[in-house]
């Protein structure tokens, strides 16, 4: 049974609850902390933030070589098209 009355205010959703985002000068400081090998606790307790956080920069510096991943734009499956195929019918279409 689905609900169809109004949400109740307690799951609402409150833009005013939502945390702000991490500065860019605290990114920085715990990029340049993980380059010396502090340990993530200490970084951590330095930056006001917690150890997932700092785990988290770490991980994005090993996967994407900066502190926040990178979006993805293209999504739905892949392009069925190779260059290939993509070069023969331009060709057809210039003749």
């Amino acid at each position: 049974m689905y609900h169809t009355g109004p949400i109740h205010t307690l799951y609402a959703f409150n833009i005013i609850d939502m945390p702000a985002a991490m500065s860019l000068t605290k990114r920085l400081a715990i990029k340049g902390m993980l380059e010396v090998d502090l340990e993530h606790q200490a970084i951590a307790t330095k930056v006001k933030y917690n150890e997932r956080t700092v785990r988290r920069i770490k991980k994005n510096l090993v996967d994407f070589g900066s502190v926040k991943h990178l979006n993805t734009s293209l999504r739905g499956p892949k392009p069925k098209l190779t260059d290939q195929m993509k070069e023969v019918r331009l060709s057809e279409c210039i003749l």
